[in-house]
């Protein structure tokens, strides 16, 4: 018998990497989405558990609801907490958009897991660079962020509201998991990057993919997972070395003075982090493959 995996917010950019990588291995996922009687959202999801050796059984999942990922959570080996409203803009209510279902759906999810303490081995939680970043101030030691001893304590409800739900939640998750003494693992990227298996254009990582594909805008380069100086020069060229034929929007290329040290994640996992100038040119050639941007061709 398969094991099982949860994935929260099974249908959003990051998720459907993660279920893509559960289904490769042949893992029973429980995905949840926030309601079962429209699966629109997910046909790639199902598209790859026809292809893949992996199981998929959908499951509703309400961030703001009790009790509702107890089901999916049931019999799990692992869960990977994904589900986390990201979007750009102002809004009214911060609150309700961005802290409440970021800090209590984490709450909802975990409490689910306490009561399956039995089989559940280990909790992964994406988090977010936006944790541990702090804009005035910087790094901790001047230079290098480090997770263990650089949060975020600028962001606030009003000002940066993003990013206080961000630090919030995973400081939540610290709390609880001590408190239980549940097995818990975060992961903290950046702005993300690179090819999509969904035709959904909600996400802002698949809008700036593709506004920088039709020439309308340079990718924000800012705080990306790769964050060496020369970053930002390699974007450009190497979409103009993968896609000669297009015309792309000049980028910035100022010069950064603070990293983030992922050394764990290379040390831990045994694995090299993909550079920029790979994983930008698939992001872009996924969505025009994808026809969801047509680039502008050269002069």
């Amino acid at each position: 018998m398969s094991s099982i995996a949860v994935v929260t917010g099974s249908s959003g950019y990051v998720a459907s990497q993660v279920v893509r990588e559960l289904l490769e291995v042949g893992y029973h996922v429980h995905a949840t989405v926030r309601s079962t009687k429209d699966l629109s959202k997910v046909a790639h999801l199902q598209k790859l558990e026809a292809a893949l050796p992996g199981k998929i059984t959908f499951f509703d999942g309400d961030l703001l609801k009790q009790g509702s990922f107890d089901d999916a959570v049931k019999g799990a080996k692992y869960v990977f907490h994904c589900a986390s409203p990201f979007i750009r803009g102002d809004f009214d209510d911060p609150q309700a958009v961005f802290v409440t279902p970021a800090v209590e759906g984490t709450k909802n999810v975990l409490s689910s897991v306490v009561k399956n303490k039995s089989s559940v081995k280990r909790v992964v939680l994406t988090s977010s660079f936006a944790a541990h970043l702090k804009m005035k101030k910087g790094p901790a030691n001047g230079k290098i962020y480090d997770a263990d001893n650089d949060w975020n304590d600028e962001a606030t409800l009003t000002e940066g509201s993003y990013m206080f739900s961000k630090v919030t939640a995973e400081k939540t998750a610290w709390d609880y998991c001590k408190q239980h003494n549940i097995d818990l693992v975060t992961i903290c990227p950046s702005f993300v990057f690179g090819p999509t298996i969904s035709n959904r254009t909600d996400g802002e990582s698949i809008k700036a993919l593709m506004a920088a594909a039709n020439g309308e805008a340079y990718l924000p380069m800012f705080a990306m997972v790769d964050v060496r100086d020369i970053a930002r020069a390699h974007m450009q060229k190497a979409l103009e070395e993968r896609f000669p034929e297009y015309s792309f929007k000049e980028m910035d290329d100022g010069e950064s003075s603070q990293y983030a040290d992922n050394i764990k994640i290379e040390r831990d996992l045994g694995f090299k982090l993909t550079p920029p100038d790979v994983f930008i040119p698939d992001g872009v050639q996924s969505v025009i493959a994808l026809g969801l941007a047509t680039p502008k061709p050269k002069k």
